[in-house]
Formats: C-alpha cells, structure tokens, sequence
C-alpha cells in the first residue's frame, strides 16, 4: 500500500514493531492510503498478509475532528501488548474522546486509554520525542502555559511517567524512611492507565 495526503507532504514519523503479532505500526503525516481514505495519522502494515491498512484503532484528529492530527512518536511495549502514541492531537477518532497528545493502545482490547495530564502537558516538537525504558515512558518537548512548569526562559521539558504496565509496579514516595514501595498488580494495565503519576524536570 502506499500512504497518501490529501492536504499535505506525506511525513512518516515514527515507527514501532510488534514482534509477536509480526505488525509494524506507523505514525505520521497522512491520511491514506492508496488513494483511499483513513483516519489520520495512525497505520499498520501486516508482514504476514504484505499489506498496510488503517490501523485498527482508528486514528487522530483535532479538536474539530474534520482536521487531521499528526502521530509524531510511537513505542510499543511487547510484554503487556501497548501501543503508546505522541503527537500533534486533541482526539481519537474512534471513540471521539478529547486526548491532548499521548494515549495507549491495548491491542487485545482495542481500547484507548488517554495519558494527558493537564498539569504537566508536553506538547511535541518533532519525530522521535518518547521512548519507553524500565523506569517508565520517557516524553520531551514543549510545556504549555496551564503546566505546573511554567517558565518562559526553559520552556522545554523531559518528564517521565513513574509507572510502567508491568506485573511489579514501582511506586516511588517522598517519604524518607523508604524510597520505593513494590506492589504485585493483578490487573496491570487498569493500574498504570488509571493510576499513573507523571512527573518533568525542564532541561
């Protein structure tokens, strides 16, 4: 397949590969493929069938749904079945939820979960601004005036989201007796995409 634009220069942006499913996911600049249109912003190629569709969770729009958003990074988390998206967008097109540039994806569901947080908001300024490790999802670029990271002089930040979908979920405290608490998660997913805690510190 071959993706497309109807208003725009096809940018491909981000790419992350699910092993086990043998899908590519893809992030970007477009909203078609094969002179067909899709929601924007979101793809998948199938290394299995050989073909690139609309990804299966619909794709990303602005507040005014009838303008594309952009998808500007995409990392996958092979363990828990995650796709996390960054980009350029106020909503998901299929559930037409509000969701201001970060959200998660749980292949086996099909559902989105939004992980804006108002209060420490990162706005992206180009391709590759996330980056998930064992310590949580790592996100860069640029703080909005509403954040608890108001500074006109620093306007830029890294924050990293404490939590990770992981059976053993790292809670860290203030508390100086202890520095972290461990807790056995049976329900992974709904504790980190419901429970999770972000923190930035502005380079």
């Amino acid at each position: 397949g071959q993706i497309t634009c109807s208003w725009c220069t096809v940018t491909i942006l981000a790419l992350a590969w699910d092993s086990e499913r043998r899908q590519l996911h893809v992030a970007g600049k477009f909203n078609a493929i094969d002179g067909g249109n899709i929601p924007a912003g979101l793809a998948v190629y199938d290394q299995d069938s050989g073909h690139l569709v609309a990804h299966p969770g619909g794709g990303l729009s602005m507040n005014n749904i009838t303008q594309d958003g952009v998808g500007t990074a995409a990392q996958f988390d092979q363990e828990n079945g995650v796709l996390y998206v960054m980009g350029a967008f106020e909503r998901l097109t299929s559930t037409n939820e509000e969701c201001l540039g970060l959200a998660a994806y749980e292949i086996k569901t099909g559902s989105w979960t939004c992980l804006a947080d108002p209060a420490h908001s990162v706005l992206p300024t180009g391709g590759g601004n996330m980056l998930l490790t064992p310590y949580g999802l790592l996100v860069a670029g640029k703080t909005t005036n509403g954040t608890t990271w108001p500074d006109s002089s620093r306007p830029y930040t890294v924050a990293v989201l404490k939590a990770t979908i992981k059976k053993k979920v790292m809670i860290f405290t203030t508390e100086t007796h202890d520095d972290s608490d461990e807790i056995e998660e049976e329900a992974p997913r709904s504790r980190f995409l419901n429970g999770m805690e972000s923190k930035g510190d502005q380079a």
